[in-house]
């Protein structure tokens, strides 16, 4: 792979780093590296070090991009979805989509973020006027916004799937309930169709047959009365 990828968010701090490594040490790389098609990697860069290091395997998922702009574009997507980022660092991730377009609607920038409209106005509103006013939205090819709304759906699957199990490890012998621990929920208003159709058939077809969902979005059903 490309020896230097996207990096859009600060390096992780040592105890950040170090207890990512332990997570992995114990359970392997769960949510996938993603890349384009050149090999660069736009998601997942501390995990494949670590991986690397630890002489462990891991999934790639490749997302097709037009360009560099692009690539850092969805770059900022993966990472804004992650949970653990602070209201700053969002902002701060906006901000630079912001830059990196300014011609483009709240509502557009909003849609490939996954954030509220209102979010990106507030935060163009704090670049004092320094873009020009938005015009009419110019969307990120479909394909390459299905790849990628395709590729977060299956990182977020996988993350998911993955506290699950570790709830049940955890609570299980306590008699903890386990209902609604595993939900998925894309929004959609103002999305693309077409790239939100696609990426929706995809993840379906995937999640129907991938050995990383079976048993818990599908299983092998056995008849006993079969010879």
């Amino acid at each position: 792979m490309t020896a230097q990828p996207y990096q859009v968010m600060p390096p992780l701090s040592g105890e950040e780093r170090s207890a990512l490594r332990a997570d992995i040490a114990e359970r392997g790389v769960l949510v996938p590296v993603v890349t384009d098609q050149h090999g660069t990697i736009l998601d997942g860069h501390h995990r494949k070090e670590i991986a690397d290091d630890l002489g462990l395997e891991y999934r790639v998922d490749v997302v097709q991009v037009a360009d560099d702009d692009e690539a850092r574009s969805i770059a900022r997507m993966y990472n804004l979805a992650r949970r653990h980022l602070t209201r700053e660092q969002k902002r701060d991730l906006i901000a630079a989509e912001i830059k990196a377009g300014p011609e483009r609607s709240d509502r557009e920038i909003g849609r490939l973020m996954r954030c509220d409209h209102k979010t990106v106005g507030s935060v163009r509103r704090e670049l004092s006027g320094e873009f020009p006013r938005p015009r009419e939205p110019s969307a990120l090819p479909s394909g390459a916004l299905a790849d990628a709304l395709f590729s977060l759906m299956k990182m977020r699957t996988l993350a998911m799937i993955a506290e699950r199990q570790r709830f049940i490890t955890e609570n299980a012998a306590e008699g903890k309930p386990l209902f609604g621990m595993f939900t998925l929920h894309e929004e959609t208003d103002g999305m693309d169709p077409a790239a939100y159709r696609a990426a929706s058939q995809r993840f379906a077809e995937w999640a129907c047959t991938s050995e990383s969902t079976r048993g818990v979005l599908w299983t092998v059903i056995v008849d006993d009365e079969q010879p």
